[in-house]
């Protein structure tokens, strides 16, 4: 089967990439670097392009559109160029009707205001309230389920995607250390759905059996709930090997201090956005996925920390 992966050079793609590389299919994929990155096997067929201008076209079983931008340093229209744009000119390029188109997009589609576990349909719920990222990969969605020159699409939302060679959550994590100090907020968040790389990969994989629904949305996540307070030492702790001890920093403090982190940049990552996730209640219900693709996540936070404290050691 050939499949074709958008941002493969990025944590999601390129993790996908070596996956379905080693299990003898074909895979092309396009990103913006220069080159793959040194962990992509290098059987992948490699094509540097900007999505966000119209792209060739596209002939592939499988499409996996992962590429995104993510960063809250940029502007909403920064976000709209790459995940709207980017996605309606992917989409274009795609010449098969016969093709599957899958998105990997993201929970931040959802408010969180509430504290229970949000379904698919409670997406775009308090638009105005969603980050650019979110209101961006909202409108992208739409694009795909919009697109009628493609017959079956499927749109996967993960929710703060870790596991081996993480070159996201990990390092923007580590950017709480200072000294021997974990800094976080005392109302860190309780509860959290986290989705492991390879719980993605394989529901990935069971889109590929999937023909009776042709255009689907699935929240993607491990079956565990997770409380931020135990989950991002033990994460950190993977990389950093000299011993740490979490400091806590009470509510009103913490607000001041993003404030005052937005102008002097002391933690790059303690955005407006990234201090919502470390302390909002985000639960994703996988009832669905579940039900319809028969999704059984084998992998938690627990069974695959020594494998991501091994890789990221040798990477080192």
């Amino acid at each position: 089967m050939k499949i074709f992966i958008t941002g493969i050079t990025g944590f999601v793609g390129s993790m996908m990439a070596n996956r379905f590389i080693n299990e003898g299919h074909q895979v092309v994929g396009l990103g913006r670097k220069e080159q793959l990155p040194a962990h992509v096997d290098k059987r992948c067929i490699y094509i540097r392009v900007d999505i966000t201008k119209p792209i060739t076209t596209i002939n592939a079983d499988v499409v996996i559109h992962a590429a995104a931008q993510v960063s809250d340093k940029v502007n909403y229209q920064n976000h709209f160029l790459n995940n709207v744009v980017g996605t309606t000119n992917v989409l274009n390029a795609c010449n098969r009707k016969n093709t599957l188109f899958i998105m990997i997009s993201t929970s931040s589609v959802y408010s969180f205001t509430k504290n229970t576990p949000y379904t698919e349909t409670q997406a775009g719920e308090d638009f105005d309230t969603l980050s650019d990222y979110g209101k961006t990969k909202y409108l992208a969605e739409q694009k795909v389920m919009q697109a009628q020159h493609i017959n079956r699409k499927i749109i996967l939302r993960p929710r703060a995607i870790y596991g081996k060679c993480d070159t996201v959550l990990l390092p923007r994590l580590l950017q709480l250390v200072k000294g021997n100090l974990i800094i976080l907020p005392q109302h860190i968040s309780p509860k959290i759905s986290l989705t492991n790389i390879d719980n993605l990969i394989d529901a990935v994989h069971l889109c590929f059996k999937e023909t009776r629904h042709k255009n689907s949305i699935y929240n993607v996540s491990d079956d565990a709930m997770y409380s931020l307070k135990e989950t991002i030492p033990a994460l950190i702790g993977c990389a950093i090997t000299r011993k740490l001890k979490p400091f806590f920093i009470s509510k009103v403090l913490w607000i001041f201090i993003v404030k005052i982190n937005t102008r002097i940049n002391f933690i790059p990552s303690l955005t407006s956005f990234g201090s919502k996730q470390l302390t909002q209640i985000a639960l994703l219900d996988i009832s669905h996925i579940k039900k319809e693709l028969l999704y059984n996540p084998n992998y938690n936070f627990l069974n695959s920390l020594p494998e991501i404290r091994s890789l990221f050691k040798k990477s080192i």
